[in-house]
């Protein structure tokens, strides 16, 4: 408010000349912005009046290399980087220490640098608001062409005490020449220069450039470009069109000793930088929006809402399916050598143990976002820093390797929020997700969705006399950390004293792992002040998409046309549409004989899965008013009618007891495949019918085969025992398993056929008999069925010393599924002398269930 103040009274106080010729809005946009810097200027020197020259000298010489690694080959070259490039001279063979850049940076005026960039920033926000609402008018003969360092036709470009002012036509103009205030009015122009990046002292302290219009491409690989700042203010503001926005390091929103800020209204923009970019910020504020559009986001490290010491790093992105990448340049050595540095992601941190870190935010308002990072990252901070990236709505997707997703590490806090939306969390190496390090609190909090969190020690745990909270408030949840101990609700005691860990999850059915000691709707302790509390509360019922129509049709309120219903009917139903499906299938009732005809005559011949289960829908809530229909699409002279009326026949289960001579005379006249027939047969449950389908199980097509022994399987008529036996020597695998199964299914008496053949089996064959043996076997569990178990096992015993490691194995696992204790030693005894690898496997596992029992 104080700079806002001043600005506009030194805006009326003396506006520029050349101002007064310019349409009226325009000319105040202009004459704000050029007032702002007058204000700027004065904060600034208030800011930096304690340091002496060569102080000040230095802060701008080793600037550029605050960040640098030493895995970048071009990190030497970046210290006095700006002094070369404005001409000036820097000794760059002198070592500067840390401590000497601290006792520097508290001379400086915080408050008065903070003002200088928001004069800026309020007065660039005002012309943005001036130009949107009403769009300079010119008259075409005030254009000229291009002015050094601009190609294009301009309608202004002046010369000022702080430098150059150029207003851009509506045509494609290329912008080389750096510039104090840009304005252009459309077109899809190219911005080669810094565009809004200020470097103070050595350059030029503030820049704005403000684009109202097109598809535009910034591309610049010079310090401090694209809304950055180094002591001073930069701004870009891009209201509109689909942009590419590529810069090097410190950019995009970035400030050191100043403001910088990136605005962009709409489109579906691309954002890439180096390192220290897209809101990032170190003693001063860095800010990067975005209002709409699915954009993506990659830069290498300290970036993406990133703050350093005494800094506030922003990045805020309003709506959309948005891309966050940060890392893959830089790796984390010695600690963990194949993984990148990210700092990133709403990171924050300080200079340990010598000064405070910022503020560092990242939020999302809405879209279905991920976010990928690598080490640091994701609502982390490190060292007397806040950390926080908060999330509004959508389903997303949050992958890190460590130190990530609500961690706070050494005296600091790290927090996300998710708001709501079917979420994952994967970090592969903690601490991480509501975990907090060396007298730290770290905050994970999913406030609705079924969500899914992987990561080997954290979701709740104080580490090292630290905090860690976890929760999730709603919805069906599974959880995996492969740290038992450091898991769920833990802690551990350091220095004398311990620390506190708490893991909620307040309603809905989860999944944790097993033998973890933790559990769906169970209490728990761990550690040393460490709890675990899943609360007995059903999730609540979320519909994400936006209600389709949920009135209640009436019959006499059913008008569109048939046709009509049933496409929409025969939707995908799932998302946004289940409830118009739903609504379209009560109105095809309403409409009774007429839908069910339209959809047995018009479509019976379909090849869209997605008709023919609307049909089954139709048929099962309407059988009698189907059945003439289906009795005369199975005589249909178009094959797919056909056997799409025998599939709907047996989609009516017994209700279609009376049409099994029906589909018996289809398969005959060879008017339906025999899979189709099977299938159809199998569904209906007439299990007299077994004897008349048998002969499928020798088909010559695999499918057939297979279909035939599944219906058995369900029909369980003990007339198939013999067939099925036979048919698991058939040359298929898959019709091998569907006999094995469908013998399982029919019961009892299978044991006996299969006890009574299992002698003259021998290859596949066998190894299926014992696999359906053993599986039989395991269900006997009565007084009177006990004979027929240890008959069963006695049979099998045998063959552990086969020859063929397979029939072994299986042979291991069936008898283990029932294992008496005379036959376990007998096992161990057989163990003794095998050989292979995958029945030794088989064989401990056996036995370890056996003394577990």
């Amino acid at each position: 408010r104080v700079g806002g103040r001043e600005v506009l009274a030194q805006a009326g106080t003396k506006p520029a000349g050349f101002v007064q010729s310019l349409p009226e809005n325009l000319g105040q946009a202009l004459n704000l912005v050029l007032a702002s810097y007058a204000v700027g200027d004065r904060y600034l020197k208030q800011a930096v009046k304690r340091l002496k020259p060569e102080e000040l000298d230095i802060l701008l010489g080793e600037a550029p290399g605050f960040f640098k690694d030493d895995d970048d080959t071009t990190a030497k070259a970046l210290t006095g980087i700006l002094h070369r490039e404005f001409g000036l001279d820097y000794d760059t063979s002198r070592e500067v220490k840390s401590e000497t850049i601290l006792a520097y940076v508290r001379k400086l005026d915080r408050k008065a640098l903070a003002l200088s960039g928001l004069a800026v920033v309020a007065a660039a926000a005002e012309a943005k608001r001036l130009l949107a609402a009403e769009p300079p008018v010119f008259r075409q003969e005030g254009m000229r062409d291009g002015v050094d360092g601009v190609e294009g036709r301009v309608w202004l470009a002046e010369e000022t005490e702080w430098g150059l002012v150029v207003v851009g036509g509506e045509g494609d103009n290329t912008y080389r020449r750096d510039a104090c205030l840009i304005v252009e009015l459309g077109g899809d122009d190219q911005y080669r220069n810094r565009a809004g990046g200020a470097v103070g002292f050595p350059g030029r302290e503030f820049s704005v450039c403000i684009d109202l219009a097109g598809n535009d491409c910034y591309s610049c690989d010079r310090l401090f470009s694209q809304g950055a700042a180094l002591f001073g203010c930069g701004v870009l503001i891009d209201l509109f069109g689909d942009d590419d926005y590529r810069a090097g390091h410190y950019a995009q929103g970035g400030g050191i000793f100043g403001t910088g800020l990136l605005w962009d209204g709409a489109g579906r923009d691309r954002f890439e930088a180096g390192f220290f970019a897209q809101g990032a910020a170190a003693y001063g504020l860095g800010t990067l929006v975005d209002l709409q559009g699915n954009d993506s986001y990659r830069s290498f490290c300290y970036c993406q809402g990133f703050a350093g010491i005494w800094a506030h790093g922003l990045l805020w992105d309003a709506q959309g399916n948005d891309l966050y990448y940060a890392g893959g340049k830089f790796l984390h050595e010695p600690l963990l050598p194949r993984e990148y540095r990210s700092f990133a992601q709403g990171f924050a941190i300080g200079s340990r143990p010598d000064a405070s870190g910022g503020v560092g935010f990242l939020g999302d308002a809405q879209g279905n976002d991920f976010y990928n990072a690598e080490v640091f990252c994701q609502g982390t901070s490190y060292w007397y820093a806040l950390g926080m990236l908060w999330d509004g709505e959508g389903f997303d997707h949050y992958t890190a390797a460590q130190y990530t997703q609500g961690a706070g590490i050494h005296l600091s806090v790290g927090a996300l929020i998710d708001e709501e939306g079917d979420d994952s969390y994967f970090s592969r190496l903690g601490p991480s997700q509501g975990e907090g390090h060396d007298l730290s609190v770290g905050v994970l909090v999913d406030r609705k969705g079924d969500d899914g969190y992987y990561c080997s020690g954290g979701q709740g745990i104080g580490l090292t006399n630290s905090v860690g909270l976890f929760a999730d408030c709603d919805g069906n949840d599974w959880y995996m950390c492969s740290d038992s101990l450091l898991s769920h609700g833990s802690s551990n005691a350091a220095r004398g004293f311990g620390g506190m860990g708490l893991f909620v999850d307040l309603a809905g059915r989860d999944r944790y792992p097993q033998a973890s000691g933790v559990a769906d709707r169970r209490f728990w302790t761990k550690g040393t002040y460490g709890a675990g509390l899943d609360f007995d509360r059903p999730a609540s019922v979320v519909d994400w998409e936006p209600d389709v129509d949920t009135t209640d049709i009436g019959e006499d309120s059913v008008v569109a046309p048939v046709e009509s219903l049933f496409k929409t009917a025969s939707l995908w139903e799932v998302g946004n549409v289940v409830k118009k499906v739903r609504r379209a299938r009560k109105q095809l009732l309403a409409r009774g004989r007429e839908g069910v005809e339209y959809a047995l005559t018009k479509k019976i011949d379909t090849k869209d899965g997605l008709e023919l289960r609307n049909m089954e829908f139709l048929v099962q809530a309407m059988p009698d008013t189907a059945k003439p229909l289906l009795f005369a699409g199975m005589r249909d002279r178009r094959f797919l009618a056909r056997n799409n009326s025998a599939y709907l026949v047996g989609k009516m289960g017994r209700a279609a007891l009376d049409c099994v001579d029906s589909l018996l005379l289809a398969l005959k006249d060879k008017r339906i495949t025999p899979r189709r027939a099977a299938n159809a047969l199998g569904d209906v449950g007439d299990s007299l019918v077994v004897p008349k389908i048998l002969y499928l199980l020798r088909d010559t097509f695999e499918v057939s085969r297979i279909v035939t022994a599944e219906a058995c399987g369900k029909l369980r008529n003990p007339a198939a025992i013999p067939d099925l036996i036979r048919t698991l020597q058939d040359r298929e695998f898959t019709v091998r398993s569907a006999a094995e199964m469908a013998l399982v299914a029919i019961g009892t008496l299978s044991l006996e056929g299969i006890l009574e053949r299992l002698s003259g089996m021998k290859g596949p064959a066998l190894g299926h008999a014992v696999r359906a043996a053993g599986e039989l076997a395991a269900k006997l569990d009565t007084t009177e069925q006990r004979a027929l178990r240890v008959r069963t096992q006695e049979a099998l015993l045998p063959l552990v010393g086969h020859r063929d490691a397979f029939v072994r194995l299986v042979t291991v696992d069936a008898l283990g599924k029932s294992l008496e204790p005379a036959v376990a030693g007998k096992l161990r005894e057989a163990q003794i002398s095998e050989t292979d690898p995958f029945v030794l496997t088989a064989y401990r596992a056996v036995l370890a269930r056996r003394e577990q029992n």
